[in-house]
């Protein structure tokens, strides 16, 4: 099965379950939410393995994310700009509270209001910020896209990001997931996991540049395991151990390229870090 098939299954809303990151199958929520199926859309689940298959260890679950830095991204001042302290005193000022609850929130009584410390919208306060005219004339997107900006909790325990408001999360919702939360005793649902843990001061490997390596990730390692994983999935339980060998055996020369590779990179992240 292809990316295409993988999306088209998914939008019919006659798979059971399956394992991947939200933003790969975005499309497909989509197509769902549009013609109002909304209990066939997908909700991750806190899933560990059973002790009886881990030597008896009990795990505790980690799924969701720290805040982390996305170091993907950056600005560079050239060595002619003739006031260089200005460019960063203009990231300094739209970093501020003050300016980023602008960014992000809009002006107060105007874009939210604030009930018993809770920046809170209307309905038709939200809907606007999904308008092409209206981000144009008030987000200030070109800025706002590329700076960086503040995520997770203000320090007065409101979101930066108003979508990530549980009240306002829960009240942009459909009323079957609004009944289905609510029967859970949740208003989101990351609320179904535990809270992040502490992240390593190195980050995550995930922000690791793998350039180096991309021929070989690309056209070896990712091919592989696409090609592989679903037959070993879907076989007959006789034939899982012959699968899983054969997928081992062919897969092992990429795979080592990229642990060697990682495992490098993650050592000189541990060594900056401590040091």
């Amino acid at each position: 099965m292809n990316y295409d098939q993988y999306i088209a299954a998914l939008s019919n809303g006659t798979v059971l379950g399956m394992f991947d990151q939200t933003w790969d199958f975005g499309t497909a929520t989509d197509s769902l939410k549009a013609s109002q199926m909304y209990e066939n859309t997908y909700l991750a689940l806190p899933l560990v393995y059973d002790p009886e298959y881990v030597d008896g260890k009990v795990i505790e679950e980690h799924y969701l994310n720290g805040t982390v830095m996305n170091k993907d991204r950056g600005f560079g001042i050239s060595t002619t700009c003739k006031y260089p302290e200005r460019a960063i005193q203009l990231f300094e000022t739209l970093l501020s509270d003050e300016w980023q609850t602008i960014l992000q929130w809009g002006i107060e009584g105007e874009d939210y209001y604030v009930e018993n410390g809770r920046y809170l919208m209307t309905k038709e306060q939200y809907d606007q910020r999904a308008d092409a005219q209206w981000k144009r004339a008030n987000r200030a997107l070109a800025v706002w896209e590329s700076c960086p900006k503040k995520q997770g909790t203000m320090d007065n325990g409101n979101a930066w990001d108003p979508a990530q408001q549980p009240e306002i999360y829960f009240g942009q919702m459909n009323d079957y997931d609004k009944a289905f939360l609510t029967a859970a005793g949740k208003k989101t649902p990351a609320e179904f996991f535990n809270p992040p843990i502490e992240l390593a001061p190195y980050g995550e490997a995930w922000q690791i540049d793998k350039g180096p390596i991309d021929i070989d990730y690309n056209n070896g390692f990712l091919p592989i395991q696409d090609r592989w994983l679903p037959i070993i999935i879907t076989c007959d339980p006789a034939e899982i151990d012959a699968n899983w060998d054969a997928f081992v055996a062919e897969i092992t020369p990429s795979a080592q390229v990229y642990t060697d590779f990682m495992q490098a990179e993650v050592l000189k992240l541990v060594e900056q870090a401590l040091n």
